[in-house]
């Protein structure tokens, strides 16, 4: 049997593919796996551009089916017009911990002020600082941020136009294909926040009691069983 194409977007901006694995390798017995470094191949990196790009992956597939795992900001690629033109292509979309719109920043300070005017020298730098908001488990934390290849650049240019990404109405036409993840220590983009569109929209939820913004990280096996389910083919 022919194996399924898994399209895995990581989040940022700035950072690379590396954090999904090992946790996801056993995914490749099952899938073919293609994931790219966002913004890797354009030189300017603005939001349109990172779309161009991906948009050109997708056409890459030409006539295959895929699902598509989107951390965090992935989502913002995997809920574009280039996925919906492939809708009858698609099986499952899977947004993990994703953001829909700028709000989760302003929820972000309301619930952590003393963390509004900082400054740091790198990208690198801030996601160590951050690790607590990050992870459950704050002992993972380092071997995750320590194998990331950051690009300070992408980071710097794409934040600036975070403001311009509002996603409901493109979630809300990709609604039955999305399969929305969350993760009640995820400190970043909170539970309440996801609950506001998975009730908006009615979309299937998986809520990981143990886990902060890297659930198939820290609860690996039950991520990889909830893949295995949603994707089977239903007789």
């Amino acid at each position: 049997m022919e194996k399924e194409t898994l399209i895995l977007l990581h989040g940022g901006p700035g950072l690379d593919p590396s954090y999904f694995f090992p946790s996801l390798d056993p995914l490749k017995d099952s899938f073919n796996i293609v994931t790219y470094t966002i913004g890797s191949t354009t030189s300017e990196p603005t939001l349109t551009n990172l779309q161009t790009e991906y948009s050109s992956m997708l056409q890459s597939l030409e006539n295959e089916n895929f699902s598509i795992i989107a951390h965090s900001f992935g989502s913002f690629l995997a809920l574009s017009e280039a996925t919906i033109e492939k809708y009858d292509n698609i099986n499952k979309i899977f947004l993990v911990n994703w953001i829909y719109n700028s709000e989760w920043i302003e929820e972000f300070y309301e619930r952590n002020p003393e963390e509004k005017n900082n400054n740091f020298t790198s990208l690198k730098d801030s996601f160590i600082h951050y690790s607590k908001y990050y992870f459950k488990d704050l002992s993972l934390a380092s071997s995750v941020f320590d194998k990331i290849k950051y690009s300070d650049k992408i980071f710097k240019q794409i934040s600036l136009e975070f403001g311009k990404i509002s996603l409901f109405e493109l979630a809300n036409k990709l609604s039955q294909k999305i399969v929305s993840i969350s993760s009640e220590y995820d400190g970043i983009t909170s539970k309440q926040y996801h609950n506001k569109i998975n009730k908006m929209l009615n979309l299937n939820n998986y809520h990981f009691k143990n886990s902060g913004h890297f659930p198939f990280i820290e609860q690996p096996k039950l991520f990889l069983e909830i893949i295995s389910e949603e994707t089977k083919v239903k007789e």
